[in-house]
């Protein structure tokens, strides 16, 4: 090997010496990097490719329009933006490190203002119902993020708190109709965890089966919150259609079905307009009279909790009605326009369903009670209401049996709907003025 030969491979060899030295030294600085260091990126997020570490949070405000619990159009985008963000970041850590467990980590705190829902709200009621709203945005928010987030994820631990009408963070304001109150403060945390440590940490942490698919949590029927939150009051006011619950124990005004071509539209009677009375004028029922119809079971049903009975029901009394009229006015015609009276007796019935979780027997049974007794009154006064005229008289009666059960019905399930039922006994027969000087 000639001189130049030896001295060119002796130059080749420590320039690969040198390169190897400097790719080592690299490797090591790499590898001994804080864990939480940041990488830089388009949103920053902490993913240490060498430790199998991922972890990225995000804190933000979800604003709501007044009486929604759904975001407005600027908190429907910042809800987009959080899971469209941490979809891509998260998917990219799974596409590296497919054998680490995500937890989806969940802070959310509901807020909301001030305002009543209605003209002279007692304090009591309107703290309660905005609380509840409350609730309903913060549990909106966690099952968006859930749902959105759920095929990536393994695990979910959440913390949600209700503020209700509590002024949020930095808020020196106390203006009970601020926008800016209305409001959800969202802290959404996302963090991988390694396999073996995964089962360790339950229950901390609810695991998730992808088998599944994704079921929303869902807040309890609001009578049901009010039942519990809401102070027993007897002069608390009612508002007509709503349910029986303990927010409005007593009722003054049962709802009436509008007269109209819209047979399923519920109105609401003007405070002005009297209660029908039960005399239609001075008119008694004939001895031994004839029987222009009978009915022994009328029967309508009712939704969980409500006095006012389904849209088909009402429409199966309004033809009940119709039928009434018409073999009424063919007896008229036929028997010299004489009059008559209706006798109507209405008992009503409802399940054993409590108004909220362990509700105690006795609360429940008299609650019950009570709903059974305006189920029967709403349907008697509507049917006394569009079956009386000048020459009919129609003699109400009316009975709330509470848990009793109705005839022809077995005791069952507690929610049977069987038993939600008003039955009604209708008689029409002949009557007779009576001279009243």
């Amino acid at each position: 090997m000639t001189s130049k030969l030896k001295t060119s491979v002796c130059i080749l060899v420590g320039y690969v010496m040198v390169l190897f030295c400097q790719i080592s030294n690299a490797q090591t600085n790499d590898t001994t990097r804080a864990p939480h260091k940041p990488l830089s990126g388009k949103n920053k997020e902490h993913i240490e490719v060498e430790k199998h570490e991922f972890h990225e949070q995000i804190e933000t405000r979800v604003l709501f329009n007044g009486g929604q619990n759904t975001p407005n159009k600027i908190g429907k985008e910042h809800l987009d933006f959080i899971i469209s963000g941490l979809k891509k970041d998260i998917a990219k850590y799974k596409h590296l490190y497919p054998q680490d467990k995500i937890v989806l980590s969940l802070k959310i705190k509901g807020y909301s203002d001030a305002k009543p829902f209605y003209p002279n709200q007692s304090p009591e009621e309107r703290q309660t119902l905005n609380d509840y709203l409350a609730k309903k945005r913060t549990y909106y928010i966690s099952n968006s993020v859930k749902k959105g987030l759920y095929p990536l994820v393994h695990g979910i631990e959440q913390a949600l708190v209700i503020k209700g009408e509590e002024l949020p963070p930095y808020y020196t304001s106390d203006e009970p109709e601020d926008p800016q109150r209305r409001m959800c403060i969202v802290t959404v945390l996302a963090y991988s965890v390694p396999v073996d440590s995964f089962a360790s940490r339950k229950p901390a942490i609810i695991a998730i089966d992808h088998h599944k698919k994704f079921v929303p949590t869902l807040v309890e029927p609001k009578h049901q919150y009010l039942a519990l939150h809401l102070p027993q009051k007897t002069t608390t006011k009612y508002h007509a259609g709503g349910k029986l619950t303990a927010s409005n124990p007593t009722i003054t005004n049962p709802v009436l079905p509008n007269n109209s071509n819209n047979k399923n539209k519920v109105v609401t009677p003007k405070a002005t307009k009297p209660t029908p009375k039960t005399s239609a004028g001075a008119i008694a029922v004939v001895k031994g009279g004839n029987v222009v119809y009978a009915n022994t079971n009328a029967s309508v049903q009712f939704h969980t909790g409500w006095h006012t009975p389904k849209p088909q029901d009402y429409q199966y009394l309004q033809q009940l009605i119709k039928e009434i009229k018409e073999k009424v006015a063919i007896y008229r015609r036929n028997n010299d326009n004489k009059p008559m009276v209706i006798q109507l007796d209405v008992r009503g019935y409802a399940d054993k369903q409590g108004f909220y979780y362990n509700q105690p027997i006795a609360q429940r049974q008299a609650q019950n009670k009570r709903l059974s007794e305006w189920r029967a009154r709403t349907i008697g006064q509507f049917l006394q209401k569009y079956l009386k005229s000048q020459s009919i008289k129609v003699a109400l009666s009316t009975q709330g049996l509470g848990e009793t059960l109705p005839p022809g019905v077995t005791d069952g399930a507690v929610n049977d709907p069987l038993r939600r039922t008003c039955r009604a006994s209708i008689q029409v027969v002949e009557g007779q003025a009576v001279n009243t000087r």
